[in-house]
């Protein structure tokens, strides 16, 4: 499993430059997260990345994952992950929710 991930991730890294390379402009703090997420779902595998303001390593795309976030968010004083205006961090929470948003679990 592992020499097939690994050859995939290159692979996809290869044959996907531009697509790599602009996730990684736009996103150089969590952009191969992104990639990640997508192989994890091909592949069929677990997925968990960690995020620092919940000091957690959690699939955003799972029951678990999105229950600690909810515990999360109703303990947080502010409107957004932290601070009351939108982060990056916000926008990285976005980017690993399912596609199509949680309703589609």
């Amino acid at each position: 499993w592992q020499q097939s991930t690994q050859k995939q991730w290159y692979q996809r890294r290869v044959r996907g430059r531009d697509i790599v390379q602009g996730i990684m402009r736009s996103d150089s703090e969590r952009g191969l997260e992104r990639v990640g997420r997508d192989l994890a779902v091909q592949q069929r595998v677990p997925w968990r990345e960690y995020w620092p303001f919940m000091d957690a390593f959690v699939n955003l795309r799972e029951e678990d994952g999105l229950i600690l976030l909810e515990k999360y968010l109703a303990n947080n004083t502010t409107c957004f992950i932290s601070s009351d205006t939108p982060s990056k961090a916000d926008q990285d929470v976005l980017l690993a929710l399912p596609p199509g948003g949680v309703t589609q679990m």
